[in-house]
């Protein structure tokens, strides 16, 4: 359940318009890495509205204020989410960095996409087109 729960919330942050995808420079995409500390900023719910994978995301990240908070702590083999309440869960991975995918370890095995928009921002792509939107923790 808690996978399921971060995946959804991995999912909806990818999916977050930003301004700095058109100003990024070619250098800071290509100094993109995907390990460190980001932070959900929005999730925005794919075409498929059957998919319960964006209300999952949004109740595990959102706290007591109705606010998004959720930190993702990307390694090289793990994903650890911290939720509202001081709740986590590690997810084991495999990155791909050339087809840019994150493959979840998990049953059943899970593929997201992402997509550099600079150095300090990322959209993580669900299958059913959900986006996560993150921003690098500073």
């Amino acid at each position: 359940m808690c996978t399921k729960i971060f995946i959804a919330l991995l999912a909806t942050a990818i999916a977050m318009p930003s301004c700095e995808f058109m100003v990024a420079s070619k250098t800071e995409k290509a100094n993109f890495t995907l390990n460190g500390h980001w932070n959900l900023d929005s999730i925005t719910p794919g075409k498929d509205t059957s998919s319960l994978f964006p209300a999952l995301m949004l109740f595990a990240a959102t706290d007591s204020m109705n606010k998004l908070n959720m930190q993702l702590h990307f390694k090289d083999d793990t994903i650890v989410a911290i939720m509202p309440g001081e709740h986590s869960d590690t997810i084991l991975i495999k990155n791909d960095t050339t087809n840019k995918s994150i493959a979840v370890r998990d049953e059943p095995a899970e593929i997201f996409y992402y997509r550099p928009i600079s150095s300090s921002i990322m959209q993580i792509i669900y299958s059913d087109s959900t986006i996560l939107h993150l921003s690098r923790n500073k």
